[in-house]
């Protein structure tokens, strides 16, 4: 499934693409901008990425104190519990399930439309 929606975005990004060579070249030159652009943010931006590398070494921190919890906690609740025994449990018969010692059923009743047909 992943290879058959792979295979249809980059389809369907090829079929967008211009066949004119100089609409092609003005499409190159703006990914070429929009990647200058985006390397280039923290030297025109400084600030934004220091609040950004704060804001995200707060999150590493929370989200190590979150994982080390749940460890914990699962390592506790698993040294509480008895430890399952390996022997299978019996299953029970259905209180309606027929026994060997039961009696043969009775006959089935003929359907009315036989018997007419046998009298008549």
């Amino acid at each position: 499934m992943f290879f058959i929606r792979t295979t249809l975005l980059v389809g369907l990004g090829v079929l967008v693409l211009p066949t004119d060579e100089a609409a092609q070249a003005r499409v190159l030159g703006a990914a070429k901008t929009a990647m200058h652009w985006t390397q280039t943010f923290c030297e025109r931006n400084p600030q934004t990425c220091v609040q950004a590398q704060q804001g995200w070494g707060v999150f590493v921190k929370k989200a190590e104190f979150a994982g080390k919890m749940a460890i914990d906690l699962l390592n506790e609740r698993n040294a509480q519990q008895p430890a399952a025994s390996p022997q299978p449990t019996a299953v029970k018969p259905s209180p309606t399930a027929l026994k060997h010692a039961d009696p043969e059923p009775a006959q089935r009743p003929t359907p009315r439309s036989a018997m007419l047909r046998s009298n008549g």
